[in-house]
Formats: C-alpha cells, sequence, structure tokens
C-alpha cells in the first residue's frame, strides 16, 4: 500500500502528460481519456517516488528525461526494482539519488538486464559497496548488458597479466572507460604499453583512465604547459609514468598548482617530480590549509623546518590533524582555525629537499 497521497503539483503533471499525449497525435477524446488514466498513474508512481524519500528536485528531473517513467505500473515495474537495489545495500539515502543519476533504470527489464548484469559483476569479484559505487560514478550503468560490454574488456586485461585489485579499481571508480568501445579500450591499453607502463602494476590501470581522456595532441599541449614551468621532456614523462592521472587534469588546474609550488612554495620542478601525487591533490582543500599550519608549527620550532612535503601532505586528514594540529593545540590554540580557514597563499614556506 502507498504511505501517502501524491503531493506533485497536478498541474505540472497534467502539463507533462499533455506534451507525452501530444507526441503521439492522440484524437482529443481518447486524449482525455488517455490523460485521465496516465494522470492516475502519474500520481500514483509521484506517491511511491515520495515514500522511497525522493524530493521535489528528484521527481522534476525524473519528469523531464523520462517522462514515460510517469506511465510506469507502480508496483509491478518500479517497486520491484526499487527492493532489489536495497537488497543490494543501497542506502535509503542513496537511492533517491541514484535513481535521478541514472534514472534509464526506472525502464531497465529487472529479470532481463538489472539482475543479470549484477550477477555478472558479482562474478568479477566485486563486493555490493563496490557495485553501488559504479552506480554512483556512471549515469549509463546497466543500460547495457554488462557481460557484453565489459566482459572481452576483462579478459584481455587479465591476459596481459593485470591483477585483479587493479581491475577492480578500474571497473569501480572509472566505469566509463570499461564501456567505450573495445576498438577505443585497447587502444588505450595499447597506447599504455607503448609508453612502458608495466600491466602488472596499479598505474597501468589509470594511464588507461588517462588516455581515454585525450588524443596525442592533447599529450603534447599538457606537455608544453609543464615545459613552461622548466620541466624536461624526461621529468614530464617521468610524473606522468608515476602518476598518469597528473595528465588528466586542465591545463587551468596544472597551471595553478604549479604556481603555488613553484612560486609560492619555492619547488622545483625536480621536487614535483619526487612526488608527483601532489598534482592530484585540492590546492584549496589541501595543500595550502596544511602548508599554512607547517608554516606556523616551522615559525615555532616545534616541527624542522626541513620537513618531508610527503610526510604532511600524502596522509589522511585524521592522521595530519592528529599529528600537525590537535597535537600542538595547547601550544598554538588557533591552530584548527587555521586549518579550517586555511585559503591563500604561504610566507616563507618549508624548504623541500630536492
Amino acid at each position: 500500500m502507498l504511505s501517502f497521497l501524491c503531493h506533485c503539483p497536478r498541474v505540472f503533471l497534467t502539463s507533462s502528460l499533455h506534451k507525452y499525449n501530444n507526441t503521439r497525435h492522440f484524437s482529443s477524446l481518447s486524449a482525455a481519456s488517455a490523460a485521465t488514466a496516465k494522470l492516475e498513474r502519474a500520481e500514483l508512481v509521484d506517491s511511491l517516488l515520495r515514500s522511497y524519500g525522493f524530493n521535489d528536485t528528484q521527481i522534476s528531473k525524473l519528469q523531464t528525461l523520462r517522462p514515460r517513467a510517469l506511465t510506469l505500473h507502480p508496483h509491478k515495474i518500479i517497486l520491484p526494482k526499487f527492493e532489489f537495489l536495497r537488497s543490494i545495500g543501497v542506502s535509503e539515502v542513496d537511492l533517491p539519488k541514484i535513481i535521478a543519476f541514472n534514472p534509464a533504470i526506472l525502464e531497465t527489464s529487472l529479470q532481463g538486464r538489472l539482475i543479470p548484469s549484477y550477477n555478472f559483476l558479482k562474478s568479477l569479484s566485486l563486493s555490493d559497496e563496490e557495485i553501488i559505487t559504479m552506480m554512483k560514478n556512471y549515469w549509463r550503468i546497466f543500460q547495457s548488458d554488462e557481460e557484453k560490454t565489459i566482459g572481452p574488456k576483462v579478459e584481455l586485461l587479465k591476459s596481459l597479466g593485470v591483477p585483479q585489485p587493479a581491475i577492480s579499481l578500474l571497473l569501480v571508480h572509472y566505469p566509463s572507460v570499461v564501456h567505450l568501445s573495445f576498438v577505443s579500450f585497447k587502444n588505450c591499453v595499447d597506447k599504455a604499453l607503448a609508453m612502458g607502463f608495466d600491466p602488472s602494476v596499479g598505474h597501468f590501470v589509470q594511464a588507461i583512465k588517462a588516455f581515454s581522456r585525450f588524443n596525442k595532441q592533447d599529450f603534447q599541449d599538457l606537455m608544453e604547459v609543464y615545459r613552461r614551468w622548466g620541466f624536461s621532456d624526461d621529468e614530464i614523462l617521468s610524473v606522468f609514468r608515476s602518476q598518469p592521472l597528473c595528465m588528466d587534469s586542465s591545463e587551468k588546474k596544472i597551471t595553478r598548482a604549479m604556481e603555488f609550488l613553484i612560486n609560492e612554495m619555492q619547488w622545483q620542478p625536480s621536487a614535483v617530480v619526487r612526488w608527483p601525487t601532489i598534482l592530484r591533490y585540492s590546492l584549496e582543500k589541501r595543500i595550502v590549509p596544511r602548508c599554512k599550519v607547517i608554516k606556523l608549527l616551522i615559525a615555532h620550532n616545534l616541527v624542522e623546518e626541513s620537513i618531508s612535503f610527503g610526510s604532511f601532505i600524502s596522509i589522511s586528514e585524521q592522521l595530519f590533524l592528529d599529528r600537525y594540529v590537535e597535537n600542538w593545540l595547547n601550544v598554538l590554540p588557533g591552530l584548527l582555525g587555521v586549518y579550517r580557514g586555511g585559503n591563500g597563499m604561504v610566507e616563507n614556506p618549508p624548504k623541500v629537499e630536492t
């Protein structure tokens, strides 16, 4: 039983259905009759959606992207899919988000597509949590036969000796890559091999991800960006091989990072080569706030001026807070405020061995 009545404005639903009917050239009389039936169905669908936590924005998005969803039987078609998603671990909060992100799920066959695709992904040693993450990361998941779409690519990776954890990483966090055509996917794999990436190392699948985003000219353009900051070609390639996703950033992001690291932190390109992961971190959320804290600690002789950059940038936020903020609050009570409000640039930055 539906828990409560529809709260979606009736005039909006009627307008949506009027457009739906016009596209099918119903006669005035039959259109009126059909509109009434569809309106009643739409109100039931709306009520079901709201009972599962959908808000006005999410329902409006469904009506815009998938107007046919208004005509689906709420109990026979929609509800079983919701129950299936909840059964594999999709939370009450995430279910509306996933459906709004990928509304095609509502029109996808449960027995013919969703369950078989789910079973295939499970056969690839993915957990329910990882499959749910895939659904959050890619809006077209389950819109095709996942076994036919993904299977040949997984077999290709296995034939090259790519370990299962790396394959899982690619599937879960970069699902759009394994949904490329097989020809395009293999082209990315071939480029990674030609660049010297080792398939047995996790960076191999990151290189595939990077190559899926740009062509040869894009790669040359990004190399030119690094050259402008004093990197040699060997240093650029060294950075790319160590952290492939650093070439998956926009020119603007790279430039802003270089302005801070080289101009403000007074790094040399060789230091970036040593710590290429730095290029993947958020400047505003991680790099600048942490550097402000370290600068203050150095000023009070609480840490060495030659502190390793990686020792405070690469660690988790909780570990950073424990080690460099909360550990010194008795000496510097305002340290947490410095960290939380850490935007802007750093004067007298800590030295970094190059």
